[in-house]
């Protein structure tokens, strides 16, 4: 579980890693081109789980998801928890504001703002943090693109910036560090829940964590690919975002499957189920893109 609180912050500095460039016009175009993509994506999402949310609120005859507070949660914080099946989305939503934010920076040559900005905002992302400060300054609570996103994309930038020092540190003290890291996250939720504090999953060491297994993967790279790595770079996106529309429909459908699937099978091989559907939705649903089908519903 540790680990996994470190997919979203390493999919964020992975993409910070591949943004940089020291040439101005060449970060502008590669930030206008992830946009391009993202909002792609995102937007196929948002009418996919839109038409979910809609059918739910529908059938329920309850239209509250639509309030005036959820849509300033999406608009302005950039949040989808509301949205049926796809609080998963938030990441897509606060990365493509974070590439606009960038892109302005980048205008006016002043990005390094943003990476001396970034210890400060991620720490103000802790309810740790937010426990101490409330009492001064009273609760806040900031977006996600300013106090997530920017600051674990500047991460990716930074560590790109200095690669030649990272690929010149010993392996064996940054895998002493992923360990000395899961050790003291460990002990660091213990240490916040006998003080009273929910961390709402929001620790110190998984920023820590998150740095030493990106920088291990870099140390480690190699130009050699595999099956898996072809589906990691090609689907790993559309798997993240589609799994839990996969898992809708299964959910639809199980009741009117013999029991041996509902009961036996699908509780006990899910994961490895809904991954390998999900693999197969997004190889269609690339081809047809790709085949222009999809452009003619622009």
């Amino acid at each position: 579980m540790d680990i996994c609180r470190c997919a979203v912050p390493c999919f964020l500095v992975i993409s910070g890693y591949y943004l940089y460039s020291n040439d101005t016009l060449i970060l502008k175009k590669r930030v206008i081109k992830g946009l391009k993509r993202i909002f792609e994506i995102y937007l196929w999402c948002l009418l996919l789980y839109g038409a979910l949310t809609i059918r739910f609120a529908v059938k329920q005859n309850d239209f509250s998801v639509f309030s005036l507070g959820n849509c300033i949660k999406f608009f302005v914080y950039g949040e989808s928890d509301f949205l049926y099946f796809a609080p998963h989305l938030w990441y897509l939503h606060t990365y493509l504001y974070a590439l606009v934010i960038i892109y302005f920076f980048n205008q006016f040559k002043c990005v390094k703002c943003l990476a001396y900005l970034s210890p400060i905002l991620l720490m103000m992302n802790l309810e740790v943090v937010k426990e101490f400060i409330s009492p001064l300054v009273g609760t806040y609570h900031l977006p996600l693109y300013l106090t997530i996103s920017i600051p674990y994309v500047m991460m990716g930038m930074s560590v790109k910036k200095y690669r030649w020092f990272f690929q010149k540190v010993n392996s064996n003290i940054v895998l002493c560090g992923i360990v000395c890291s899961l050790v003291l996250l460990y002990y660091e939720d213990g240490f916040w829940v006998s003080c009273g504090i929910n961390a709402n999953d929001k620790y110190i060491m998984t920023i820590c964590l998150t740095f030493f297994i990106f920088v291990l993967s870099i140390m480690s790279s190699n130009n050699h690919k595999n099956i898996l790595s072809r589906i990691g770079e090609e689907y790993s996106l559309y798997v993240y975002v589609f799994h839990t529309f996969i898992l809708w429909l299964f959910y639809g459908i199980n009741d009117n499957l013999p029991s041996l699937w509902s009961e036996m099978i699908f509780p006990h091989f899910a994961p490895v189920i809904v991954f390998l559907s999900t693999i197969v939705f997004a190889i269609l649903f690339r081809a047809l893109k790709n085949t222009k089908v999809l452009d003619s519903f622009r």
